[in-house]
């Protein structure tokens, strides 16, 4: 089903809420929310960052690697009048630390442990007030100028409502790679990214019943909008850090997986794997993006995986 007079980010999920509330919206592990829960988590966590005084454009950065809070903060920042900046979870403390000072973040949200390796470098942020730790920690680290909290405790917070947007404001900074020097933040509109969504979606007649493998970086433009494509028409999206090839397989069937994007790397490496026929009851499309594939991987692809 087609969502309708959608302009904004955060309405993605939640008119898939109020469409198909029962409907899965996320996976990961053995874990999973449906898109009323999803959408309550959104909608929480929008309210307590306003509690905590984001104001409109301040922006909210995700350092972690595929879970949960990672689609929570990406839409809540959003649906709190902020700015989504997600961060590769592969870079280092500097590389991170130029991506906080570049784009002024106020709020960071990350792990424990990932917090005790930019304990250095958090000190030279200065707008950066507030850091939102995901599971458990012993204690919450002491930054001078910095508010560390739990994420329970932030999402328990008493909040405030968030202010209205329209669909030019500014929804994500999306850092480049930095290959050719430092990394430069793409600044997308709520516009950009609902637009982006209905038009992939509709070029990969994706439905309701697809199931997406999220194997890109959710830092990147198009490991992002697989979200937001799945969640324009309600289908719904498994979360999984690449490590092994083999777990891709694993994961398409698992989770009876209907498609998955990917880059030439990755393509490359599952192109040599076997896939078991179990994979081919459920996968529907590939699709490749970036520079051009190989011949000889896309023929060894197609004599795999027999899609429709």
């Amino acid at each position: 089903m087609r969502v309708q007079r959608v302009r904004l980010l955060h309405e993605l999920v939640y008119a898939m809420a109020q469409e198909s509330p029962d409907a899965p919206a996320l996976l990961h592990k053995q874990e999973s929310l449906t898109f009323a829960q999803l959408a309550s988590e959104v909608q929480r966590f929008s309210k307590s960052l306003c509690g905590l005084g984001l104001g409109a454009n301040e922006r909210v950065a995700i350092y972690l690697p595929k879970q949960f809070e990672v689609v929570i903060g990406v839409f809540g920042a959003a649906a709190a009048g902020g700015v989504a900046v997600p961060i590769n979870p592969m870079l280092k403390a500097q590389q991170v630390s130029h991506i906080l000072r570049d784009c002024n973040v106020r709020v960071l949200i990350t792990s424990p442990s990932r917090a005790k390796q930019l304990l250095e470098i958090l000190p030279n942020c200065h707008d950066l007030k507030f850091l939102v730790l995901t599971g458990a920690a012993d204690e919450l680290p002491q930054v001078t100028g910095l508010t560390a909290l739990s994420w329970q405790v932030a999402m328990q917070a008493p909040g405030q409502k968030p202010p209205g947007r329209i669909d030019s404001d500014m929804a994500a900074i999306l850092y480049t790679s930095g290959s050719t020097g430092l990394p430069k933040g793409v600044v997308l509109s709520h516009l950009n990214m609902v637009a982006a969504a209905d038009s992939s979606s509709e070029f990969l007649r994706l439905s309701a019943s697809d199931r997406l493998l999220a194997v890109l970086p959710l830092s990147f433009d198009y490991g992002l909008s697989q979200l937001t494509t799945a969640y324009y028409v309600g289908a719904s999206v498994v979360l999984m850090d690449y490590l092994l090839p083999k777990e891709v397989v694993a994961a398409v069937v698992r989770y009876a997986v209907t498609g998955i994007s990917a880059v030439p790397p990755i393509w490359n490496q599952l192109s040599v794997l076997d896939w078991p026929d179990e994979a081919g009851k459920s996968l529907r499309y590939i699709h490749h993006l970036g520079r051009a594939a190989r011949r000889s991987t896309l023929d060894r692809l197609r004599s795999k995986l027999p899609l429709p």
